[in-house]
């Protein structure tokens, strides 16, 4: 179950990185191509709503595998 979270947790940040990242290259390619950088921003507004998304299955899984084992953390 711990590697399962440690999954859960790094795809959920993986998805804030590709954002970050995004928003990067929007900066940089705004002035060079225009088209480009509206293609980026997409990408960057994905990866946010993604982090978003999967922040909360995360935790509503959590909570549920914490009142599946009535509270207690063995396994961590």
């Amino acid at each position: 179950m711990k590697a399962k979270k440690q999954y859960l947790k790094t795809t959920e940040w993986m998805w804030l990185v590709v954002a970050v990242l995004s928003l990067v290259e929007i900066g940089a390619q705004w002035t060079i191509d225009r088209s480009r950088a509206y293609l980026f921003l997409l990408f960057a507004i994905t990866g946010g709503v993604m982090f978003v998304l999967r922040r909360k299955a995360r935790l509503a899984m959590e909570a549920r595998w914490k009142s599946d084992q009535g509270l207690s953390d063995s396994d961590e």
